[in-house]
């Protein structure tokens, strides 16, 4: 409609970081959007919100075009039978996490405390349950929005998102995120390497956020960080689960790169002697080219 036009208009000019589309049916929803964001000399991604039956049979043509998926649970309750929603849910999370796009759990994760300090125990394990399928993140609604205790909902969601991600069961639950062989076997393998050498993080030099992606997929145990040129590559990957971004120039040469990326790291709370694992591609300026992975200790 027009006045859709108009709001995207409006999001272009105010520099939103993401754009989330209600009652997606089919990839052309998603496509449309984009057509219209291109003209605009934009590229804002966007979240596919599932909350039709239709986009449920159409799922796997949605996430190839979409940037992220919302599992929208209250509008989706509402067209399918109760029973089927938690089949749904896990199904979409995998098939996102297969394919290294970020997925958001939503609506009536912690309804009670709209009105309740304390979430039920029920709420409790849904929220549990969520992060334990893979989900990159949970979101309030109504809780905080309108909610008489917000504070104290994020931080008992907060709370159980953190207990979960400590656990044994959610450290022994390793995705296996599809991409081409190269770059799969790449993400892999540094994931393996920062846990069986203990290192403080895995670091994915990337144009385009493809590789930082595709770690978080294999949920290692170390932090992910994504050193990125470009602002909207960094602001996109806080959706994904367990990356933290930081802006840096690309270098002429691979060894300057490597310089470069370690001085920031040490301006960032990392110590001389701190073990990492890095990814990178060659050549530099190649997007979708990750082909190298190195280990060493910074500052030496």
């Amino acid at each position: 409609t027009e006045k859709d036009l108009e709001d995207l208009r409006f999001c272009a000019e105010i520099g939103v970081d993401w754009i989330a589309l209600s009652f997606v049916r089919t990839r052309d929803d998603i496509v449309n959007i984009k057509v219209e964001l291109a003209r605009l000399n934009c590229s804002i991604p966007v979240i596919a919100k599932i909350e039709k039956p239709e986009a449920v049979d159409n799922l796997d043509d949605i996430i190839n075009v979409a940037d992220a998926l919302m599992v929208a649970r209250g509008d989706l309750g509402v067209e399918m039978e109760p029973e089927q929603l938690p089949l749904i849910q896990k199904r979409m999370i995998k098939a996102c996490n297969l394919a290294g796009k970020p997925v958001i759990t939503a609506t009536q994760m912690l309804e009670s405390m709209t009105d309740n300090s304390r979430p039920t125990r029920a709420e409790a394990s849904d929220v549990a349950n969520a992060i334990l399928d893979g989900t990159d993140a949970v979101m309030l609604s109504g809780e905080t929005a309108v909610g008489n205790y917000p504070l104290e909902t994020v931080s008992t969601m907060a709370k159980i998102a953190l207990t979960i991600e400590r656990s044994t069961l959610h450290n022994s639950h390793h995705l296996n995120p599809e991409g081409s062989e190269i770059d799969i076997a790449i993400a892999r393998a540094s994931s393996e390497a920062a846990e069986s050498l203990g290192a403080k993080a895995v670091v994915a030099m990337t144009e385009s956020g493809h590789t930082a992606a595709l770690l978080s997929g294999c949920r290692p145990n170390a932090p992910i960080l994504a050193i990125t040129p470009d602002e909207g590559v960094r602001r996109m990957l806080s959706l994904h689960w367990g990356i933290n971004s930081l802006l840096m120039q690309m270098q002429s040469n691979t060894d300057d790169m490597v310089a470069e990326a370690g001085r920031l790291l040490l301006a960032n709370g990392f110590r001389v002697g701190d073990m990492v694992v890095m990814t990178m591609g060659a050549p530099l300026a190649a997007r979708n080219t990750t082909n190298q992975i190195r280990v060493f200790r910074l500052g030496e």
